[in-house]
């Protein structure tokens, strides 16, 4: 996948998916990547507010304009009922919201929680990517370095971020790709 592939859909990002890249400090380079594409829904800015160490950061990413604040359509009956299903089956508020948006406007989610989300998108013919996919296509389209990428990996590892794995190689060869040298 390449950043192209996003071009003009909303990507609605989840809280992981921020996280990571505030904590890694690599959210320029999210925000160079998908430009004008970059949405977060009012759910999952207030999910990220209640940490104190993130307020700040995330009121800075939607003042600097870094990524749009989008509010949950509480008027979209549709939506409303769906959010309900995947929080009363224990997806959390963040996913669910991110998931009933996506599913009813044809958005792209943007979460790492693949365990959780990967059934639902698929089922749904739901574009998604998380933390890892956005180092790919950062590695491809030179906007870091393999050392870079490894790093940014490293650092969410040992803060205590989740990633299934502890090299961007390895995430290559896990999605049976190999690195371009």
């Amino acid at each position: 996948m390449k950043s192209s592939d996003l071009n003009g859909k909303t990507i609605l990002l989840d809280s992981d998916v921020v996280r990571h890249f505030l904590r890694g400090g690599a959210f320029p380079v999210l925000s160079k990547l998908f430009a004008e594409n970059l949405y977060l829904l009012d759910v999952v800015e207030n999910e990220l507010k209640r940490s104190k160490s993130l307020r700040t950061e995330v009121e800075n990413l939607l003042n600097f304009k870094l990524v749009k604040s989008y509010i949950f359509p509480t008027d979209d009956a549709a939506i409303v009922s769906e959010f309900s299903k995947l929080t009363s089956g224990g997806m959390g508020i963040g996913e669910s919201a991110c998931l009933a948006v996506a599913r009813h406007r044809q958005h792209v989610v943007a979460s790492s929680n693949f365990k959780d989300i990967r059934v639902y998108c698929e089922q749904h013919k739901l574009m998604y990517i998380g933390t890892m996919d956005i180092l790919m296509i950062a590695l491809e389209e030179k906007k870091m370095e393999k050392g870079d990428c490894d790093a940014f990996i490293g650092e969410i590892i040992r803060l205590g971020g989740k990633l299934p794995c502890q090299t961007i190689e390895r995430y290559y060869q896990l999605n049976g790709k190999s690195m371009a040298t």
